[in-house]
């Protein structure tokens, strides 16, 4: 792939004045490092060392470049935590994902500890932790809140000399909101939200247009429009990067380089239609990476590249490049050469399982056209849907789910009367994080669920137990109550559209008095989706995916049957295909005559079809197909052989 770049009116020009600094640190064949893994150098990009240390005390660098800049550019989703940010690097096992807030604590600059070398910093961190915990476990005590008391203040950023910036799980923050005003080493400390970010300073403000200037420009200079070539190599010895200086403040602020750049290019091309049709490939090599740790952005930025140039780097074994396996789903051709892993045994064929449309490793072509159409067709792009389970009565489910619903949507007073009695239990939960339908072009509005929040008792935002208790409806006259909150809906009857499943619980309630020990009950559990209808008009406002789940017992109903509980869950419109179930193709395995084509053909150098072809006539021998072929050799067209291709 070329490296050769011209300037290109598709990047905005623009270049921010800056003084030519001295040449970065760079080795002995003159590339910067990109390495992730800190060495002894301190030019390289990589993580920090120990916590507390200078990486973690962001200040103005030269020039007055605020080192924040970078990071403000940083796509977070797929970089991760910024340098001057302590995180833990991942979730303890089978711990569910909380929801996060930021927390401002302010105004121990006057406290006694901040005469301490790290200004307080430690002290302070150590003093919230233990106070939250503490305050936590008194909480469980008196049973204002369930759930892990322990508290992990290790992911926070410093604003200032006076102001550290907390993000942790949301009930963590409300905890530590409750000690705004306490004393602190002999002065009282702010906590605050800080949902909302300060307004940038005069500096900030000039050194994030500097930092975006920059980066444009670096791009325009490194973007081949006629090969759709974006060239990324040697990124170290850059003329705009090294003007900023980035590469002489350590390595904790190099390594937000490289994720800064794609979230420019995100900036310059927003939608992914623009992406595919400017970009093809993209180039790396020399780099010195030993792994895609601050590279793996690229995969989130370009996921339609075609080419890509790893070349002469340090990545040693099939784990470095991990990040990427089953990214680029439309990788033509990858350039591993002058990179230890080419000595690893058998390091293509695992390359072939994770790129299936790859038909060029290294210039060698390792797969026909043929068989990148068959191992693209054989990869699942959605998880499988098992099929509806009717493990009940299914003449009651049909009868039951057939009636409720166009109860629910005509008369919901009615349909309380017909199925809920003085112990029925109702509650309903929004679920505003579910996936929507990439087909709908429907746009969420700020206030989308103003009907539904007030009453929703979603377990993992309402934590504290009165708060649960008050948004369980117990009764007939709570439930039509509850009820009545909700939009006038039309539910879809399609089947496609509602997916249906029942299983038979041994023991319920009986609602008749009959059986004090119990009886054998129903949970019947339905998906799909409804249109919210404006009562004044009768037209469809916004189309919402549900999921309930309703049990099912004998009860004096008008009907004989009984809801016990009904739990409903509303959502964003999600479309309906994943309810159609479908066969999961077995996951592509190279067979051995596979791997026996890719030896014969790199022993050779033949072409992969040659090779299956000369296999073939000796009956799959590789002695006797390398026999004929030594025999033929000078017979062979050009086209037999990979260098002619």
């Amino acid at each position: 792939m070329a490296s050769t770049m011209k300037r290109n009116p598709d990047f905005s020009s623009g270049r921010a004045a800056s003084k030519k600094r001295g040449p970065g640190r760079a080795d002995r064949d003159g590339d910067i490092s990109m390495d992730s893994r800190p060495r002894n150098s301190n030019n390289r990009i990589g993580k920090t060392g120990a916590r507390g240390g200078a990486g973690n005390r962001p200040s103005l660098g030269r020039k007055g470049l605020n080192l924040n800049a970078l990071e403000d550019e940083v796509d977070m989703q797929a970089s991760g935590n910024s340098a001057s940010t302590n995180v833990r690097s991942r979730p303890r096992n089978n711990e569910p994902r909380s929801q996060y807030t930021k927390i401002r604590v302010t105004g121990w600059k006057n406290s006694k500890a901040a005469s301490n070398e790290d200004k307080g910093v430690s002290a302070l961190v150590s003093f919230l932790q233990n106070k939250t915990r503490i305050g936590r476990q008194k909480a469980v005590r008196a049973g204002r809140m369930t759930g892990r008391v322990d508290v992990h203040l290790d992911k926070w950023q410093k604003e200032s000399d006076d102001s550290l910036v907390f993000s942790v799980p949301t009930d963590v923050g409300n905890s530590m909101l409750r000690m705004d005003g306490w004393s602190f080493s002999g002065a009282n400390i702010a906590i605050k939200k800080a949902d909302k970010q300060r307004s940038p300073t005069p500096e900030q403000d000039d050194a994030v247009l500097k930092l975006r200037a920059t980066l444009t420009s670096m791009l325009e200079r490194r973007y081949n429009a006629e090969a759709k070539l974006l060239d990324l190599s040697s990124l170290g010895l850059d003329p705009d990067l090294k003007s900023l200086g980035v590469f002489d403040m350590g390595s904790s602020t190099a390594a937000k380089v490289f994720p800064a750049v794609m979230k420019q290019c995100d900036t310059l091309f927003k939608s992914p239609q623009e992406k595919r049709e400017r970009f093809d490939a993209v180039t790396l090599h020399s780099n010195e990476l030993t792994s895609l740790d601050n590279v793996k952005t690229l995969a989130f930025t370009f996921p339609d590249l075609k080419n890509l140039d790893l070349s002469n780097n340090k990545f040693a074994k099939l784990e470095d490049l991990h990040p990427w396996k089953n990214r680029f789903r439309k990788l033509d051709h990858l350039v591993l050469t002058n990179n230890p892993i080419e000595q690893v045994p058998d390091y293509a064929v695992e390359i072939l399982k994770w790129f299936p449309s790859l038909r060029f490793l290294n210039a060698v072509q390792v797969r026909s056209d043929a068989e990148v159409a068959q191992a693209t067709a054989s990869q699942k792009k959605s998880l499988p849907v098992k099929p509806r389970t009717m493990l009940g009565d299914e003449d009651v489910t049909n009868t039951f789910v057939s009636a409720f619903f166009p109860g629910f949507d005509a008369d919901r007073n009615a349909l309380v009367t017909a199925y809920y009695d003085q112990t029925s239990q109702f509650s309903f939960a929004v679920n505003t994080h579910a996936l929507r339908d990439a087909s709908a072009n429907e746009a969420l509005t700020k206030a989308e669920w103003e009907s539904y929040i007030r009453k929703s008792r979603n377990l993992k935002a309402i934590t504290h137990a009165p708060a649960r208790q008050s948004r369980l409806f117990v009764g007939q006259d709570q439930i039509r109550e509850a009820f009545a909150t909700i939009p006038m809906t039309r539910h879809a009857a399609e089947p496609e559209k509602v997916h249906i499943e029942s299983q038979s619980l041994p023991v319920v309630p009986d609602g008749t008095g009959q059986y004090p020990q119990g009886v054998v009950g129903l949970l019947i559990t339905v998906h799909g989706e409804y249109e919210e209808i404006d009562v004044s008009t009768g037209q469809a406002t916004k189309r919402r995916s549900y999921d309930r789940s309703i049990t099912l017992g004998p009860g004096l109903t008008g009907t004989g049957l009984r809801v016990i509980n009904d739990m409903f869950t509303v959502r964003a419109y999600g479309g309906c295909a994943a309810f159609q179930p479908e066969q999961v193709p077995a996951e592509p395995v190279l067979s051995e005559q596979d791997l026996l084509v890719l030896e014969f053909s790199k022993h050779t150098g033949m072409t992969v079809d040659y090779s299956r072809m000369c296999l073939v006539e000796s009956a799959w021998d590789p002695n006797a197909a390398l026999a004929t072929f030594e025999s033929a050799k000078a017979n062979l067209p050009a086209e037999a052989f990979i260098n002619a291709v």
